[in-house]
């Protein structure tokens, strides 16, 4: 969920929709990712793209407490790299 349902001041309950412990920037489009031809293809729909772990399965398949999926995958490890550090999301601060 976004960034709204996030209280970032208040670290012992920082959220209002679920029981995450913190907000975790996950990109929202492929572009964000370095895939921009992905919008261009046709029949291609940008609501339902998911930012994908190396396990395969998107963010939203993975629980925001335990970053485990119910395929079992052992955690969250984004399968894409940030277009401004390089770096895999995890390795952020």
């Amino acid at each position: 969920h976004l960034l709204g349902g996030h209280n970032i001041q208040a670290r012992r309950a920082p959220c209002s929709l679920c029981h995450c412990r913190d907000f975790d920037n996950v990109p929202t489009r492929p572009e964000e990712v370095g895939d921009w031809w992905l919008p261009r293809r046709k029949g291609f729909n940008v609501h339902s793209w998911q930012a994908k772990c190396r396990c395969g399965e998107g963010h939203q398949q993975h629980d925001p407490v335990t970053r485990r999926s119910k395929g079992g995958c052992p955690g969250f490890n984004s399968a894409y790299l940030c277009i401004v550090c390089d770096q895999h999301q995890e390795e952020h601060d």
